[in-house]
């Protein structure tokens, strides 16, 4: 039981961390997206070159992306405080309260992912293969668009962002699988100690 509960309080640790970096990867994303929005605005991007490389489909996508992304990380974050509350963190025999928030944890982590994963991808594919790139690297070779809308900025075919998203969504897939796993584990040491109680107590009435 000793090692069980140390794994439960680290779990409970790791979770909170990847929860909060869950919000912080979508806020970076942001930053990320608004950066390239702005980079390309400022060149003159803003009106018919975007509308010529097919961007905002993707800037679009992008920001719902994002706003829903900063929600869902916080109502994880917000779960996995619950837990807290409830000490599933540190108590040694679970009650409803603690199968409850744990269950909803898991749950919604396993929504967090599914969301992230296909709208990560949609967004990765409009970047990627939705933005014309041959026809941004033929405007920033074209004399006469850079004499009216200045020098076009270089963009990158990928981001680290994309990736490290990834990893991210796959670090709370995990947590979520650890959830499940530690609750059957705890269930079964609970299950032990009731029946070694009962056999002492059969054995002390005998």
């Amino acid at each position: 039981m000793k090692t069980q509960m140390r794994f439960q309080k680290i779990l409970m640790l790791v979770s909170l961390i990847i929860s909060a970096l869950g919000i912080v990867y979508a806020i970076s994303f942001f930053s990320g997206t608004y950066d390239t929005y702005s980079y390309l605005s400022t060149s003159g991007m803003d009106a018919l070159g975007f509308e010529l490389i097919n961007a905002d489909p993707y800037f679009n996508a992008a920001q719902s992306y994002v706003d829903i992304s900063v929600v869902l990380g916080i109502v994880l974050l917000l779960l996995v405080v619950l837990n807290y509350l409830t000490a599933s963190n540190t108590r040694r025999n679970y009650y409803v309260t603690n199968y409850v928030s744990i269950a909803a944890v898991t749950v919604f982590a396993a929504v967090f992912v599914v969301y992230g994963l296909i709208n990560l991808s949609n967004v990765v594919d409009l970047y990627v293969n939705g933005i014309k790139w041959d026809v941004y690297d033929a405007l920033q070779k074209n004399e006469n668009f850079l004499l009216l809308f200045g020098s076009i900025p270089k963009l990158s075919r990928t981001s680290p962002m994309f990736a490290v998203g990834y990893v991210v969504y796959a670090a709370v897939a995990l947590v979520a699988v650890a959830f499940v796993l530690n609750l059957i584990w705890k269930v079964r040491l609970m299950q032990g100690e009731k029946e070694l109680l009962k056999q002492g107590m059969l054995k002390e009435a005998a």
